[in-house]
């Protein structure tokens, strides 16, 4: 062959690669499809083309031109036909399993080791026939799970003498599978119904029983019933009510004691009774009046501040009026409809006019007295207790102070004034009072230098 033979023959190899790269980039893209088998016969199809007997010449501009593109294509070609090979071996398993499968619904593990091998085929090719078939089996293993948990409900439920929740389930069980297991289960749970509706029957008497207040009636009707139908709502039952008559028990024993003024037995038999039954709202009343009884009227206020309610008014103003705070006894006694505790309010209102014309004689006695300090003492408790008067306002703020403040002016040496004028102003807080201060300050530092800085204290606040 001469040179330009061999020209040819390098000009026609050329040509040919081109057309093998752009085959082996399509089989690449189908690859990265996961569409294994179609790249393999592109890959194959390219190769085959190159597989006569060819010339030197030709196996030497093959070699120039096409060498590493059909090293690759057959690179590929192998792992692709291995990966291949792993996964028919993977479907074949998992054909073998569903062949051998026997229909029992209470059995998945073959269903479940095959999913499991299509699964894993699924994530190297993209076949329609393993899609089908792992779709196929997945809804498969759904019922085959759900007949196997309604059918373990269902025994759950009878098991516990719920026999009509248990032919729900077994009758939603046989709707995926119709087994003899579940057909035994269904006719047993419909001969035992007629006894829970029974059951029930006084479940619900005894319930109604416990509403109106009948605990240990209902507790003694309902036992025997419950001892030949051992049911846990039964069960629970019996517990409250036992939790009940107990709390009852020591409630009564709580009023016994308190009765005979043993209120530290009381306590112990109330504090039982809120252990055993919080529900019980009475028991908070007694705690409240042996806190009454025993003079503890701030721990009574306290354990009010939780309770309302007519009864819980009528405490605290009880408390209040014990404590002389008349008016606020007052406002928590309006509300409460009772007949007789608006005439109570009446002698409420009697004695809040008597007690506050004896304070208002009180001051006027002290004034006469020029007793000025427990004059403005009185003055500022009738405020607090009773808010202002017009009367005791005008007194206190145009006689009393004015005339106690001259008195204490003239009184007090330099030194003891401007402490005194510091805690009064310190008590008052208004004008008259800081002035006061600065004043007495600036003529105790006329005595004492040292004393400049509580002046500029008086000054800077002034």
């Amino acid at each position: 062959m001469g040179i330009f033979d061999f020209f040819n023959k390098t000009k026609d190899a050329f040509h040919q690669s081109a057309l093998a790269k752009e085959q082996q980039e399509k089989a690449e893209r189908l690859a990265s499809r996961k569409k294994l088998r179609e790249a393999i016969e592109i890959a194959e199809e390219v190769l085959s083309q190159y597989n006569h007997q060819l010339s030197l010449n030709e196996k030497v501009a093959r070699h120039f031109v096409l060498g590493d593109i059909l090293e690759k294509l057959e690179s590929l070609l192998r792992n692709w036909k291995n990966t291949i090979s792993q996964i028919d071996k993977w479907a074949n398993s998992a054909k073998d399993l569903v062949a051998s499968d026997t229909g029992n619904p209470l059995e998945t593990e073959g269903i479940v080791e095959a999913i499991k091998l299509y699964k894993k085929c699924n994530n190297l090719i993209f076949d329609d026939n393993y899609i089908q078939a792992l779709n196929s089996l997945e809804k498969k293993l759904e019922w085959r799970q759900s007949f196997q948990n309604l059918l373990a409900l269902g025994e759950d439920s009878a098991k516990k003498g719920f026999y009509k929740r248990g032919l729900a389930h077994f009758l939603e069980a046989q709707k995926l599978f119709k087994t003899a297991k579940v057909q035994r289960f269904i006719v047993f749970c419909k001969n035992k119904i007629p006894q829970e509706e029974s059951y029930e029957s006084q479940l619900y008497q005894s319930r109604q029983m416990a509403t109106e207040g009948r605990f240990k009636e209902a507790f003694l009707a309902f036992k025997p019933i419950f001892k030949s139908y051992p049911r846990s709502d039964g069960k629970d039952l019996l517990q409250n009510l036992k939790r009940i008559l107990k709390g009852k028990q020591f409630f009564q024993e709580g009023l016994v004691a308190e009765k005979k003024g043993d209120f530290s037995v009381a306590l112990t038999k109330y504090r039982e009774v809120e252990r055993l039954t919080p529900e019980l709202t009475a028991c908070k009343d007694r705690l409240v009046i042996i806190a009454v009884k025993s003079g503890n009227y701030n721990q009574a206020l306290s354990q009010l501040e939780e309770m309302e309610g007519e009864k819980s008014s009528y405490l605290r103003g009880f408390i209040y009026a014990k404590q002389g705070r008349l008016q606020q006894a007052d406002r928590e006694w309006k509300g409460i409809k009772s007949v007789k505790i608006q005439s109570q309010r009446e002698i409420l209102k009697t004695l809040v006019r008597r007690d506050r014309l004896q304070m208002m004689r009180t001051i006027e006695k002290f004034v006469d007295e020029e007793n000025l300090e427990a004059a403005q003492t009185n003055s500022h408790e009738f405020v607090k207790k009773y808010g202002i008067d017009p009367t005791v306002q005008s007194n206190l703020e145009e006689h009393i102070q004015p005339r106690l403040e001259n008195a204490i002016w003239e009184s007090k040496n330099l030194q003891d004034l401007a402490s005194f004028s510091e805690d009064f102003w310190l008590k008052q807080q208004d004008v008259v009072a800081l002035h006061n201060w600065a004043v007495a300050s600036y003529y105790q530092v006329q005595i004492d230098a040292g004393k400049i800085p509580n002046l500029l204290t008086a000054w800077f606040t002034a």
